[in-house]
């Protein structure tokens, strides 16, 4: 069950998307939600030192130019950080979501993991990363996360229609569980769309396990089954169906 939402929220750039998508699922499911404020330290005015015996600053003038620096860093993530939070506590008031913040400092790969481990979902924002679907931040959440990850790339609509990639293998059970639990206990009827991207001449039934498996819960379903490549073919589907969220494993 999903009882508990973490949102990622960097201080310098909070994603809308994430917030919104984290909001959603808290007030369909009735889970906490928690915003997780990371701020990045300044940056070090140097490179390490590595001889020890010299001074690290080469003179007094830069380290008291540094440290001005510093301050005034400091003083604007104090600021962003304040208006994060009253945007946030704002809009969990507006939606009647029960929640809170959390504050921590440095790389936000390190804040998230050291966080995660309470939660049940964690929504991040996709961010950009030239190339790939996934930021780089996001990308390493779902390889390395041992949570769901919702990686959010545009504000939620109001959700309807839930998608599955299923194969078969276990990381894609783990995701069709995770859809089954979301449409048991949402506040609105959800209906679950599996689908299973088969290769050409492929004849086994993948889909026939899934279909027990929703029948058993008593979720609504359908099942889909389009041919060509899986990625393609999940993604085209997935649009044509009007699906509102694809729940997919990262790796088996």
């Amino acid at each position: 069950m999903l009882r508990h939402v973490l949102a990622c929220l960097p201080v310098q750039g909070p994603s809308e998307a994430c917030m919104e998508a984290s909001l959603a699922f808290a007030a369909g499911y009735g889970s906490w939600l928690t915003g997780l404020v990371v701020r990045e330290p300044a940056p070090p005015p140097y490179p390490p030192n590595v001889n020890t015996m010299e001074p690290a600053f080469p003179s007094s003038e830069l380290l008291a130019v540094y440290e001005h620096e510093r301050e005034a860093h400091e003083k604007r993530m104090d600021e962003l950080q304040r208006s994060l939070w009253q945007q946030f506590a704002a809009a969990c008031r507006k939606r009647g979501v029960s929640g809170g913040t959390l504050v921590r400092h440095g790389d936000p790969r390190d804040c998230v993991a050291g966080v995660a481990i309470t939660a049940d979902l964690v929504c991040v924002g996709r961010g950009k990363r030239e190339g790939s679907p996934l930021g780089s931040t996001s990308g390493w959440m779902a390889r390395h996360l041992a949570r769901p990850i919702l990686i959010a790339g545009a504000a939620q609509p109001p959700l309807r229609k839930v998608a599955v990639a299923f194969d078969g293998s276990p990381a894609s059970a783990r995701a069709l569980s995770l859809a089954a639990d979301i449409a048991r206990h949402w506040r609105e009827p959800l209906v679950v769309d599996v689908i299973h991207a088969k290769r050409p001449g492929a004849v086994a039934d993948v889909l026939e396990p899934a279909r027990h498996y929703l029948t058993l819960y008593e979720v609504d379903h359908g099942l889909h089954e389009p041919t060509g490549d899986p990625a393609a073919a999940l993604v085209s589907t997935a649009e044509d169906l009007g699906s509102d969220l694809l729940v997919m494993g990262a790796y088996t």
